[in-house]
């Protein structure tokens, strides 16, 4: 087996021990998946989609794809939202296609504070494709034979089990928002084969704070020539696995930059450093969608050389309809986004 080869085969198996979920650098613009609390979180609805292809410099690159959909009933304080997920991992094309919906209630607690809760129901389906890989009875000692394998691990190529995941978010509407969520609540069964794999619980904490640099005429309030500056974290913990990504975003009119670490760099487990990347991150919006295309410079042990790093894009549209109906000012976190003001008009929504 070559290096190359193995160097995979170990990425495959530790994916799958220690990362259980996929993640996405650009974790607020995938925010159903960061936390089930944030959604219906934006003044009126929002659609969006997240595709992201890691170390690219590999054979059988690992890919995710996501699209969403989520809703504002700030008449009932209440969000609900409908993602669907599909994550292809390593050379045997192990597949998981999820569908999940959501509901989050908001408790406005004070003039300048505020709760978000949610919750989250998943179906997971997974596959696996045993014609990619080699078996000992297929290995004649000197070359590999073309006939299937009567392995009988090879008869069991799906599994599927619910899960479920809950999550709250603290915040005031201009400043700082701190978040936790709790997924794979009911730590799922996920052994394809007889006996138990068990899902672990994972936790997930974040936050941020917002800062605004007013214009020249030195307004106090924010308009279009405002800068925002807004640094933030994510801490998420499954088992053994732990990882932290912490950075700033800065924003102004139309266009986003973003740089931030991904690692815990004080840490080492059997002397291996806690170090996997570097992200930057640029973007742009037009009208009411917004485009985000970020990059990952490897910084673990693996190397730049060999993975080439990972690429990740996001669409994000957000409109306003007269359905649902919306009443009273909308209480808007404070996270990284495009914003032109810290209030949205519009004459048919009633803000």
């Amino acid at each position: 087996m070559s290096k190359k080869w193995l160097v995979v085969l170990c990425l495959c198996v530790c994916k799958i021990i220690n990362a259980q979920d996929p993640q996405f650098s650009q974790y607020y613009a995938a925010p159903l998946i960061l936390n089930p609390a944030m959604t219906g979180a934006t003044p009126c609805d929002r659609v969006g989609a997240n595709a992201r292809t890691q170390w690219t410099g590999l054979p059988k690159a690992f890919n995710t794809i996501s699209i969403y959909g989520d809703i504002n009933f700030s008449s009932l304080h209440s969000g609900f939202g409908i993602l669907a997920l599909h994550d292809d991992i390593g050379t045997a094309r192990f597949s998981s296609n999820e569908l999940s919906l959501f509901y989050s209630y908001l408790v406005p607690m004070s003039k300048h504070f505020n709760v978000r809760m949610g919750i989250q129901g998943t179906y997971v389906s997974r596959s696996i494709d045993y014609s990619q890989l080699v078996f000992e009875d297929q290995f004649t000692g000197t070359s590999v034979t073309q006939q299937n394998t009567m392995d009988p691990v090879s008869e069991h190529t799906r599994t599927s089990y619910g899960d479920f995941s809950a999550g709250i978010l603290f915040f005031s509407e201009k400043t700082y928002w701190i978040g936790a969520s709790l997924h794979h609540l009911n730590e799922p069964n996920q052994s394809f084969y007889t006996g138990t794999s068990v899902l672990p619980m994972k936790l997930t904490i974040h936050g941020g704070y917002h800062i605004s640099f007013f214009d020249d005429h030195g307004l106090h309030k924010v308009t279009d020539k405002s800068i925002h500056i807004t640094p933030t974290f994510l801490y998420k913990s499954e088992e053994k696995f732990d990882q932290l990504d912490f950075g700033i975003y800065l924003l102004k009119t139309q266009i986003l930059l973003g740089v931030w670490y991904r690692g815990i760099f004080f840490k080492e487990d059997e002397g291996i450093r806690n170090s996997d990347a570097m992200v930057i991150q640029a973007g742009f919006k037009s009208n009411d969608l917004s485009f985000i295309y970020s990059y990952d410079i490897t910084t673990s042990s693996l190397g730049l050389g060999n993975t080439l790093g990972s690429h990740e894009i996001s669409l994000t549209y957000e409109f306003c309809t007269n359905w649902p109906k919306r009443k009273g000012n909308y209480k808007r976190l404070p996270c990284p986004d495009f914003l032109k003001s810290q209030k949205y008009e519009h004459k048919n929504t009633g803000f």
